[in-house]
C-alpha cells in the first residue's frame, strides 16, 4: 500500500510560516529582555577556565559563593565605567572584611583562599594602601575573582546594588 501525500497549499504554508516567525520573534524578544551574554576579554581571566557567561538580568537574589555580573564604576583607567565584570560574591551587608598586612583576605574572622595584592603595582599604588578592615553596610557587596591577579573588591571596595546586572552562569 502506498501513501499519497497531498501537497499543502501555499496559503496554508504561508500562514504557518508567519505564525512560526511571530513565535520566534516573541521568544527572541523575551530572551533579550531577560538574558545577556557576557565575555571575559581579559588576557588573564579573573575566574580561570570560564570566559563566556549567560547573565540572567531578572535573577538578582544575591547568594554568597555565586557568580554575578555588575557594571564597573569609578575604576578608570583600569576599566572604563560601565564595563561588565563577573566575580564571585564573597561578603554581604553585615559581614566583616579585612585585608591584612600579609595581603590575606579575611571574612568574618575566617581566612579565605584569596591572598595577595599583585595588581597594586599595575595601578601604581602601594599595596599598603589596600590594607584595612571594616563592616559592610546595607547596600555593600564584596566580590572576588579566583585568580591571584584578579582586579576585585580588594582594590575598589564594595559594589552597590545599582551596579549589579544579575546572576552569571558560565557556559565556556
Amino acid at each position: 500500500m502506498q501513501l499519497i501525500k497531498k501537497k499543502e497549499s501555499w496559503r496554508r504554508f504561508s500562514i504557518k510560516l508567519v505564525l512560526l516567525s511571530a513565535a520566534m520573534v516573541a521568544l527572541g524578544s523575551f530572551a533579550s529582555i531577560r538574558y545577556q551574554l557576557g565575555y571575559d576579554f581579559q588576557e588573564i581571566s579573573s575566574i580561570p577556565g570560564k570566559r563566556l557567561y549567560i547573565i540572567d538580568k531578572w535573577d538578582k537574589e544575591l547568594v554568597k559563593g555565586d557568580r554575578y555580573a555588575f557594571k564597573s564604576k569609578g575604576l578608570e583607567p583600569v576599566f572604563e565605567d560601565g564595563s561588565i565584570m563577573v566575580k564571585i560574591l564573597e561578603a554581604t551587608p553585615g559581614d566583616r572584611v579585612e585585608v591584612t598586612n600579609s595581603h590575606q583576605v579575611i571574612i568574618n574572622g575566617k581566612a579565605t583562599e584569596y591572598h595577595g595584592l599583585a595588581q597594586s603595582e599595575r595601578i601604581g599604588q602601594d599595596a599598603s594602601s589596600f590594607v584595612g578592615k571594616g563592616k559592610l553596610e546595607d547596600g555593600e557587596y564584596w566580590f572576588m575573582g579566583t585568580h591571584r591577579l584578579s582586579f576585585d573588591s580588594r582594590y575598589y571596595g564594595s559594589v552597590s546594588p545599582d551596579q549589579i546586572i544579575g546572576r552569571a552562569y558560565p557556559v565556556l
